[in-house]
């Protein structure tokens, strides 16, 4: 059944919707889709759901940039000039000098379609590194900062000052930050630095001066 083209017109949207690969290569400890997909594999070709009256496409893979066949599937989306949103997120830690210069030319989009928009995530601090080069090979493709969003993971094995340090670190690369608290946890301060991120309050005051503590 998930290989049957789906009955857009029931749900009244202009977009499509799929898997064109399943799993991932990596084994976040937070992340329960390895024990439920296993490691990357192809799933679906273009055609099996995307509408032939559809421009836009609304991505759910896991791992997109770890698929097997991430080039052809790129170009794929070029040749035909899709809006596409990888609403699930990109690997920063795969892009390279190719991967860079396919994704400056595909009309990446946010989750509505309304605005250029790239989503990647900053989940440890580990890879802090690989989080800067991935930043910078995106932007020689030219890239702007300001349309890569980071979800950063908050609540899980990093500090409070390490949290801080990640939005800060975007925020001066120019990049957008947004906080994912794991499994929804209500922890004040963790709350506070969600709603100062995810609000764009950090556009107009610094966390030093937000008034987190007086709620």
């Amino acid at each position: 059944i998930e290989h049957i083209m789906p009955d857009y017109e029931l749900y009244g949207i202009d977009y499509s919707i799929g898997f064109t690969s399943r799993g991932c290569i990596r084994r976040c400890p937070f992340c329960i889709v390895p024990r439920k997909e296993g490691r990357i594999r192809e799933h679906s070709p273009f055609h099996e759901f995307v509408h032939p009256e559809h421009k836009k496409i609304l991505l759910l893979d896991n791992n997109f940039l770890a698929s097997p066949n991430r080039i052809n599937k790129l170009n794929y989306l070029i040749s035909h000039s899709y809006r596409v949103s990888f609403n699930q997120g990109l690997d920063i830690r795969l892009v390279n000098e190719r991967l860079a210069g396919l994704l400056a030319d595909v009309k990446s989009q946010d989750l509505r379609f309304r605005f250029k928009r790239y989503y990647f995530a900053w989940d440890f601090m580990s890879y802090s590194q690989s989080v800067f080069q991935g930043i910078l090979k995106l932007i020689e493709a030219g890239i702007k900062p300001r349309h890569l969003m980071f979800y950063i993971l908050v609540g899980f094995n990093t500090t409070f000052e390490e949290d801080l340090y990640r939005v800060y670190k975007l925020i001066q690369i120019g990049c957008e930050p947004f906080i994912m608290k794991y499994n929804n946890i209500n922890e004040k301060k963790l709350n506070a630095l969600a709603k100062w991120v995810n609000r764009r309050y950090f556009k107009v005051v610094d966390w030093h001066d937000f008034k987190w503590n007086k709620w």
